[in-house]
């Protein structure tokens, strides 16, 4: 199975800590080309780099693995929309006649709680 375009995007970013490969607007092929020009292989099985040939340098790693997708915690939106509406609250309670005109408004007159 061969890796996706941000499955190797992510094993250059993990590589690109010791070195430099620049992989914003590149397409799938010409990334790999670039990281076997460096002396990698890219192992598609395993998710990783391999260094080949003897060129080894202080810099360059043998191998890099792919670092682990994190996923982000579901995000709690109550509080957020608990303080959005204490503010709207007190702008009201500042000026009545913004208050006036907003429950003018045309289309909240059509609303039907």
């Amino acid at each position: 199975m061969a890796l996706t375009l941000a499955e190797l995007k992510r094993l250059i970013k993990k590589y690109d800590d010791l070195m430099g490969i620049v992989v914003k607007g590149k397409k799938l092929p010409a990334l790999i080309k670039e990281v076997e020009s460096l002396g990698y292989k890219v192992d598609h099985d395993n998710k990783k780099l391999v260094l080949t040939g003897k060129n080894k340098m202080k810099r360059k790693p043998t191998t890099v693995k792919a670092a682990p997708v994190e996923k982000k915690a579901p995000v709690d939106k109550s509080a957020a929309r608990a303080k959005r509406k204490e503010t709207i609250i007190k702008q009201f309670l500042k000026d009545p006649e913004l208050h006036k005109e907003i429950m003018a408004d045309e289309r909240i007159k059509k609303q039907k709680y």
